[in-house]
């Protein structure tokens, strides 16, 4: 998720992560990622590269999101 919210280099990956929690519908990984959002990032100021390396359901989701969907 850091790269989405970097702009990195897996664009089409992230691209389709918002997909397949929108489009197909994963309303359990959408709500298991919210829970996770609010449980690290309290405020404006939590919102850090550290911080985000400790979210590890974010980054098992785009990790998934990469294997499918650019051949990782």
């Amino acid at each position: 998720m850091l790269n989405f919210i970097l702009a990195g280099s897996e664009t089409t990956a992230n691209m389709f992560t918002l997909y397949l929690l929108t489009v197909f519908r994963h309303p359990e990984v959408e709500v298991r990622i919210r829970e996770e959002i609010k449980e690290f990032i309290k405020s404006s100021e939590d919102f850090t590269f550290d911080v985000l390396k400790k979210m590890k359901y974010m980054d098992w989701v785009q990790t998934e999101a990469i294997r499918l969907y650019t051949g990782g």
